[in-house]
């Protein structure tokens, strides 16, 4: 019997996917969940669980910002706790 091989593509670690983050904002936007996701600094899911999302504000305006924005990698890696604010490196 022929053994097969399967190559599985690897997904770059700089792609990420609109759908999942969304998904994860809108299960677990109140903990930063989906901050983890797109890559952030570790005190923000902390300051999220601690204050709820911003009262629900941080969680929401970050969907939108997931859902209306043509490119997420420029939210990746972002230490700072209002997504959409300058990244100062």
């Amino acid at each position: 019997m022929p053994k097969r091989s399967v190559e599985i593509q690897k997904r770059s670690s700089e792609k990420h996917s609109k759908s999942v983050a969304a998904g994860l904002n809108i299960t677990l936007g109140l903990f930063g969940v989906h901050r983890l996701y797109l890559g952030t600094a570790p005190q923000i899911p902390v300051i999220y669980t601690l204050t709820l999302g911003g009262g629900g504000f941080l969680m929401l305006s970050d969907l939108g910002v997931i859902l209306f924005t043509k490119d997420l990698e420029q939210f990746s890696n972002n230490s700072q706790v209002i997504m959409w604010s300058k990244n100062e490196e």
